[in-house]
């Protein structure tokens, strides 16, 4: 009812049209959340190529660097076939993650020969870690091809708006994110030792023993760069004088461990304990911390019995004598 003319009078509201409409008037955050995925993806991929090349020295071409930056794009531009494409690589990843996760399923079960996991910098995951990261990436995948195939978004594509007008740049919480991600990415890779964790390899060392045998022993320790605490102790190879190993290292600055053949030596499988039975390297049960090999080695010359299951014996004599200290 309106106040002069005292009649009764209804509003009602019109629906707005369809370039007004909510879903309408901007990109959607998951939509742009996916195209900062890829562009972030293809400028690493492209700074990657420029590093390698200058501060390394190696030419390294990755085609699909640029295609990502474009595929960000054009997801924000509401391009047809650019959606397409990025659907057909979400669902190339997420099959791939799926025999990715079976794979390493099996490998934690029964073991798979010869299997070795992606390095990240200077640390090699373990079956365990893998399978972490391949599940979060396929339900990371799963999500994103949900979104391109939404009804609203693939109708916004195949009528795409008219292109906005060009905006000048401001600073935002993003444009910062992405910059220090950049930084970080460009820090990280000129830096080669910049990592959390340092690993390194020792030996082989010989001991001659009061008998005139010789024993021999190799071992490797990751050692975090930001703490205090004691290296941590990630394989150990009892072995005599001839072991069938060797290391190696590149100009890049990284090392290793292989067989003296030049094949790489097989700790996918957790196994911490290793011994060289004729010219085989082969795994033991059982773990010791850092603290209970250097005491095991200090004591080699005195030691009967050199091998893996002296070295569990004297650790569990240890690790008893600071019970009972404890107990005290």
């Amino acid at each position: 009812m309106s106040a002069e003319g005292g009649t009764n009078e209804t509003r009602r509201e019109l629906p707005l049209p369809l370039d007004r409409a909510p879903w309408a008037l901007g990109v959607p955050l998951s939509l742009r959340l996916i195209a900062c995925v890829f562009i972030l993806i293809g400028v690493l991929s492209v700074a990657e190529m420029a590093l390698q090349l200058v501060v390394f020295g190696r030419v390294s071409i990755d085609v699909l660097g640029p295609v990502w930056i474009l595929t960000g794009r054009g997801l924000l531009r509401w391009r047809e076939r650019w959606r397409q494409w990025a659907v057909f690589v979400t669902w190339l990843v997420l099959v791939g993650m799926i025999v990715g996760i079976g794979v390493t399923l099996w490998d934690l079960c029964f073991g798979v020969r010869g299997l070795r996991y992606s390095r990240i910098g200077s640390i090699m995951p373990g079956p365990r870690a893998a399978l972490i990261g391949e599940m979060l990436i396929a339900a990371y995948s799963y999500w994103q091809q949900r979104v391109l195939r939404r009804w609203d978004i693939v109708d916004r594509f195949r009528s795409p708006p008219s292109a906005p007008a060009r905006r000048r740049w401001q600073f935002s919480l993003g444009s910062l994110l992405v910059a220090v991600t950049f930084a970080a990415f460009l820090v990280a890779r000129v830096c080669s030792d910049d990592v959390k964790y340092k690993v390194e390899h020792h030996g082989p060392t010989f001991l001659g023993k009061p008998d005139r045998t010789i024993v021999g022993w190799t071992y490797g320790t990751r050692t975090g760069r930001y703490s205090n605490h004691p290296p941590e102790l990630l394989y150990v190879i009892l072995h005599g004088n001839s072991p069938p190993i060797r290391m190696w290292s590149s100009s890049s600055g990284e090392s290793g461990i292989q067989r003296a053949d030049g094949t790489e030596i097989d700790f996918s499988r957790e196994s911490q304990l290793f011994e060289v039975v004729g010219e085989e390297i082969v795994p033991r049960e059982g773990r010791v911390s850092y603290e209970e090999f250097q005491d095991f080695i200090r004591q080699a010359a005195e030691r009967p019995d050199w091998s893996i299951a002296g070295l569990l014996e004297h650790a569990r004599r240890l690790h008893e004598k600071r019970e009972a200290k404890t107990a005290q």
